[in-house]
This record gives C-alpha cells, sequence and structure tokens, in this order.
C-alpha cells in the first residue's frame, strides 16, 4: 500500500518556550496525518461509522531524533504496518523539508463497537494481507509497559478533565494525556531537556469532570532510601532527567488509565 505523505508548517503555538517543536504538537500532527491517510484507503472516521465502529489508539512509541523549529516545514509519511493479534499497525517517518530525520513512530490501534464499547476483530474489518509490509519505522513491537504501585504516595500532580481535554466522543483526547504527564514535571527544568523517545499505553476512557492522578518513577527505579515521601525528585515535581514511568489513574476508583515511559537528555 502506498504510503501517505503530508507537509505541515510548524506555528507559533505548536513550539516551547525554547522554540522547538514541542512533542504534543509532534504527536498531533503523526495522528492527524494517519486520520487523514485512513480516510483516504477507506477507513476512516465516516466509513466506519457508518457500521457503528471508531477507531481508538491504543499504544503509541515516538523516538524524537531532531527538534524543528518555528516556521519550519516538516513531512509526515505515514503506512499501515500489518497487524498484532487484535491490533492495527500504523508507522510514521517525520523528516524536515530538507530531508533530516526529525521522528520515528509506531502506534497500535483498536476498532470499537460503538455501542458496546468492546474490540471488533480486525480481520472482519479490513484485508490483513493488504495491510502486511517489511517497512517498520522501528525495530520493536509495542508491548505492554508496566503498571507501578503508588500506594501510600501523593500524587505528583493532579487535574481535572477539562473540556479542552475531550475529543469528539466526549472522553480525554490521545495527546491530551502526554501533556498531562509533561505538565507534572518541574516546569523550570523542563527549560534545559530534550525529550528523546515517548511511548504511552491507553488503559481505559476517561470523561469530562473526572479528577485524574498522576505518578512517577525512575527506570529503573531508585533505592528506597533515594525516594522522597511524595515519590518526586523535588517538591515542584519530577526531574526531566533519564528514562521515567509514569502512571494516570482516576481520582474516583484509583482506576489505572493510562501508563508511560519517556526518556529525557539534558545539557551536561
Amino acid at each position: 500500500m502506498t504510503p501517505h505523505r503530508e507537509p505541515f508548517r510548524v506555528r507559533s503555538f505548536d513550539v516551547d518556550t525554547e522554540n522547538r517543536l514541542s512533542p504534543t504538537a509532534l504527536s498531533r500532527f503523526l495522528l492527524e496525518a494517519a486520520w487523514h491517510h485512513a480516510k483516504r484507503i477507506g477507513y476512516g472516521y465516516s466509513a466506519l461509522g457508518r457500521q457503528q465502529l471508531f477507531w481508538v489508539l491504543s499504544r503509541i512509541a515516538v523516538e524524537i531524533h531532531e527538534c524543528p523549529h518555528w516556521e519550519d516545514e516538516v513531512v509526515v509519511e505515514t503506512w499501515p504496518a500489518g497487524t498484532q493479534r487484535i491490533f492495527a499497525l500504523r508507522d510514521y517517518e517525520m523528516r524536515t523539508a530538507a530531508g533530516g530525520l526529525v521522528a520515528l513512530g509506531t502506534s497500535a490501534w483498536l476498532v470499537l463497537d460503538a455501542e458496546t464499547r468492546r474490540p471488533v476483530r480486525i480481520e472482519n474489518i479490513l484485508d490483513r494481507a493488504a495491510f502486511e509490509t517489511d517497512r517498520r519505522a522501528l525495530d520493536h513491537s509495542l508491548e505492554k509497559l508496566p503498571i507501578f504501585d503508588p500506594t501510600d504516595r501523593r500524587p505528583d500532580y493532579r487535574k481535572p478533565v477539562v473540556y479542552g481535554d475531550l475529543d469528539r466522543h466526549d472522553h480525554v483526547n490521545s495527546v491530551a494525556y502526554l501533556r498531562w504527564i509533561i505538565d507534572s514535571y518541574r516546569w523550570d527544568a523542563l527549560e534545559h531537556a530534550t525529550l528523546n523517545r515517548f511511548e504511552l499505553n491507553y488503559l481505559a476512557e476517561t470523561a469530562g469532570g473526572e479528577q485524574v492522578e498522576l505518578f512517577s518513577r525512575p527506570e529503573p527505579p531508585a533505592p528506597a532510601a533515594a525516594d522522597t515521601p511524595a515519590g518526586a525528585d523535588t517538591p515542584a515535581g519530577p526531574i526531566p532527567a533519564g528514562t521515567r514511568l509514569h502512571l494516570i489513574r482516576r481520582g474516583s476508583d484509583r482506576r489505572p488509565i493510562c501508563s508511560a515511559k519517556l526518556s529525557w537528555s539534558t545539557p551536561s
């Protein structure tokens, strides 16, 4: 199947305080290209909606190699990358207009029944053979991330789910989870950190009005004596350095709704 290529201009509201394309804006570019390609090949929102079905993002992993800046142009190339059990896979490559590598990514999608909210078998929706390919953006499959137990720890960050977090299904947009995680870090330290890789597993839906709680820990875990009672590096939040596991859970029933792993580098 022919890959889909789509250009994007980095706008003023797509960059962070260092004038770099933000991880959340980068994610939006990837997902927007994915939606456009799905529509082009007959598996878009409207086509599935006529069958009372819809796509949901279940897992995503992205490696960031270069950070474009305001007014730069990038090109996203995306293609179906086969299937894995009940998942349809889709990969991504983002480059600058000059051809420099910006990011590589892979994602796993489910098709849900709009009434039951249960997954539908992929082979009932699409021709598996037509989606098989030897080309993969990343050389590993998406597996479940560990979910650690935050018992007896104060959250690093709490927030209500507000209107701006929601998508057209009245549930939290997938990019909002990444934004929440980044917001949980100590804000002044973020100005000197670079996100090299992020991976998210979406575990359950979350609606408006819910309170969510975010926890994190170093990966591998720090020795017990090195942990503060709050489970954070400072009272202001975790420090963006090395690799950290994250857990987001609903405050009402403490059910995990997202697990994530973020890898950071900072100037030496």
